[in-house]
């Protein structure tokens, strides 16, 4: 018996030791040169003195600030790195994890004689392009790219797939250099499979023009997702599907091909368990389709959108959720000169609402309850499509014609009955459009010398709504606000056409004075035009 508690009372402090042993706190600190000015996207590695693997890795931000998460108990070899500047090393066993460690590195001097590479750095800096090698932070338990980007330094994923890298938002996802979904980060991050992914690339001030790169003044973020070896020339993805009780089901399916000329990729999905591989904040992103010229020339015409009073349906506030995603991307290059490229996206979901409430009014009548029966349903279908043609016959050219296309169709139905004592209120209530745009758009570029740089950009829009609203209730609605004739029963029609008409033409150019400055003489024309037809009337009324 004494030999029982001995034993329990030793595993008791094993276990405890154990635990102390596997706390883990932070490591903080800012890189700095020899005159105290901060050194970004420095490395930061420390390497675990017992078992001489990394313990933690990190990079420095654009104030030079690093954070890295040591498990506590072993000394570290903490080693600073940038190139152009000594290497620093120290050992640390105690750190504070509120107390900055500063790091000062000197400027190396000499030349560098003859290298040997013994092994590849995860993290490399040239120029504005930040790479990862991925297979240094990842276990292999990661399933998609979203789980890859989370174990590397400095990016956060949300759960919309959305990334920031230091902070600040990517705007485009690249696979091999070629657009991945006209750029979308969820599509990729939610897909592409982790086992597929090599490196990871961050392009700073990215632009895919290379006549104007250095001119345009919005710094967009993209990411460059390298594959792996195997993974090319080769069809790969995977396959889910579940079923539960209730008659809940689950199915996705994701596959990826890439070759030298041809890229496709296919993603399908369909499920009633609150999903959404396509949210309506997804299609209001894509739906952007090809930017307008409005921007960039000053202009701050705003025009009513289309997509205007679509419903939100999410699985926080559903009943019953049932959503369908179908998906198709396409990269086609027969030439170096010649790019075909262009998406398809079909979706669908359906979603039911109710809620039950009982209201107690604080006044002086005799009815101060009121029992309120909720019900809504909203079912929205919408179809996406791009294509774009590239022309790029030398690098100081670039011509590009796009077309893109959406069409939707939107429901959304509320029931509410409301019994207030003696009054029995019903109101029944249906939102309805089908909107559709098509928007096409041709950019030319040319750079004839390194100080002359002349674009010509055309831009023609459509766009068409007809939103109607369907009212029925058994109380006379609107008093006082617009005249309703008496009737047993009240329906009344709200409807609208608005048709919207864009054409827009704008010819720069630019004179290079030096790196960072230059003169823009800009040439536009807009013409906008917008009409609405609207109607408001009683149904059954003489």
């Amino acid at each position: 018996m004494l030999f029982s508690k001995r034993l329990l009372l030793l595993a008791f402090f094993i276990g405890l030791a154990l635990s102390a042993y596997g706390q883990s706190k932070p490591l903080i600190g800012q890189v700095l040169d020899s005159l105290n000015r901060p050194i970004p996207y420095a490395n930061v590695v420390a390497i675990n003195q017992s078992t001489q693997k990394i313990g933690g890795f990190g990079i420095t931000n654009a104030e030079g600030r690093f954070k890295i998460t040591l498990a506590e108990g072993p000394s570290y070899l903490l080693r600073v790195s940038f190139v152009g500047y000594v290497q620093f090393e120290s050992t640390i066993s105690e750190w504070d994890s509120e107390k900055p460690l500063n790091v000062t590195l000197q400027q190396a001097d000499t030349e560098l004689g003859v290298v040997e590479v013994v092994s590849e750095l995860p993290v490399t800096m040239k120029g504005d392009t930040l790479t990862y090698k991925t297979d240094a932070f990842t276990t292999g338990s990661e399933r998609k790219l979203e789980h890859v980007l989370e174990k590397l330094p400095g990016f956060q994923v949300d759960e919309n797939g959305e990334v920031k890298v230091q902070g600040k938002k990517v705007d485009k996802v690249l696979v091999d250099g070629k657009t991945f979904f006209d750029g979308d980060t969820k599509l990729a991050t939610k897909n592409l499979s982790a086992n597929a992914v090599d490196r990871v690339q961050v392009l700073k001030n990215f632009n895919e023009v290379s006549p104007i790169r250095g001119l345009d003044t919005n710094e967009t973020l993209a990411l460059n997702i390298q594959l792996k070896e195997g993974k090319k020339n080769l069809v790969f993805g995977d396959l889910t599907g579940g079923a539960g009780p209730e008659e809940r089901y689950l199915g996705h399916v994701n596959a990826f091909y890439y070759a030298p000329k041809l890229n496709v990729n296919l993603i399908g999905g369909s499920n009633n368990v609150g999903e959404q591989s396509f949210t309506l904040q997804d299609y209001f992103r894509f739906s952007g389709g090809l930017s307008g010229l409005s921007s960039r020339s000053g202009s701050r015409v705003q025009l009513n959108s289309e997509d205007l009073g679509i419903p939100l349906a999410n699985r926080t506030n559903a009943f019953d959720l049932q959503s369908t995603l179908g998906a198709l991307n396409l990269n086609y290059s027969p030439s170096k000169k010649w790019r075909h490229s262009g998406f398809l996206i079909a979706s669908t979901s359906a979603n039911q609402l109710g809620s039950n409430s009982l209201r107690t009014y604080l006044n002086s009548g005799e009815d101060t309850q009121e029992q309120l029966n909720s019900e809504s349903f909203v079912e929205n279908k919408s179809g996406l499509a791009k294509y774009a043609l590239t022309y790029t016959p030398k690098e100081e050219t670039y011509l590009k014609y796009s077309l893109f296309g959406k069409l939707s169709e939107i429901s959304n139905s509320n029931d509410l009955n409301s019994n207030f004592g003696e009054i029995n209120q019903r109101i029944d209530s249906r939102n309805t459009r089908t909107p559709y745009a098509l928007q096409q758009k041709l950019e030319w570029y040319h750079a004839p010398s390194e100080r002359h740089v002349f674009s010509t950009e055309l831009n023609w829009e459509s766009k068409f709504s007809d939103p109607l609203f369907d009212l029925n209730t058994n109380l006379k609605p609107l008093q006082g606000l617009y005249p309703i004739a008496d009737a047993e029963t009240y329906r009344l029609l709200q409807s609208q056409e608005i048709t919207t008409n864009t054409w827009e033409a704008a010819f720069n150019y630019y004179y290079i004075l030096n790196p960072t400055n230059h003169l823009n003489w800009t040439l536009g024309y807009q013409n906008f035009s917008q009409n609405l037809i609207g109607q408001l009337e009683q149904v059954g009324s003489e």
